[in-house]
């Protein structure tokens, strides 16, 4: 549940969605390159920072590796341009690098839904419930942003379940949808809103 400020739920930044989606957690091995400094620093622009993660990536929070004494100090902020990602903070920006085969590019959660919902009311405000273009649609952009296409084999679930084998299909909307190998539709939001919720691709 997230916390609530005077009786209102607090809503989540741009920036801590976008962190959320990218699931840097603890063990993940990822480089950082630094693309422009903002105020004064003693590292230079191209200088790379690259190691296992000793702790999660979280907004407002410095960037800590295993074994390694070299710290990137807390961020302030988080974007993307152009199929990049970068971090920004009180000094710097950088570049995200990631390995492509880490489990992100394969696996989508409740944080990777709330990341395009985000992108979707920049377009078209909250209340717009239908007629927009299907290209724009974040039920579908959060498999496809994600590596995922239709006739891909997945496997689904949530805290506690055994894992669920599944295909992704077209529906008659083009919209992709979850089927289980019993030809049982399963609704993604309700896959994803469960606590531990997950789909990932297993071909």
């Amino acid at each position: 549940m997230q916390p609530k400020m005077g009786g209102l739920e607090k809503r989540k930044s741009q920036a801590e969605i976008l962190l959320e989606s990218l699931h840097l957690s603890v063990g993940t091995e990822v480089e950082f390159i630094k693309r422009k400094i903002l105020t004064t620093s003693s590292v230079p622009v191209g200088t790379s920072v690259r190691g296992v993660l000793a702790t999660d990536v979280k907004l407002g929070e410095p960037i800590r590796f295993h074994g390694n004494t070299a710290i990137i100090s807390n961020i302030t902020d988080a974007a993307t341009n152009e199929g990049k990602t970068y971090i920004k903070t009180s000094s710097s920006v950088y570049e995200l690098v990631q390995n492509t085969s880490l489990e992100k590019e394969t696996k989508i959660t409740w944080q990777d839904f709330e990341r395009e919902q985000a992108v979707f009311a920049g377009k078209f405000g909250r209340g717009m419930k239908s007629g927009f273009p299907l290209e724009d649609d974040p039920y579908a952009l959060v498999f496809t942003n994600n590596g995922f296409k239709a006739g891909d084999q997945v496997m689904f679930g949530a805290e506690g379940e055994r894992d669920k084998e599944a295909i992704l299909r077209t529906d008659k909307k083009g919209s992709i949808t979850v089927v289980d190998k019993d030809g049982n539709r399963n609704g993604v939001l309700a896959i994803l809103r469960s606590k531990g919720g997950y789909i990932k691709k297993i071909m």
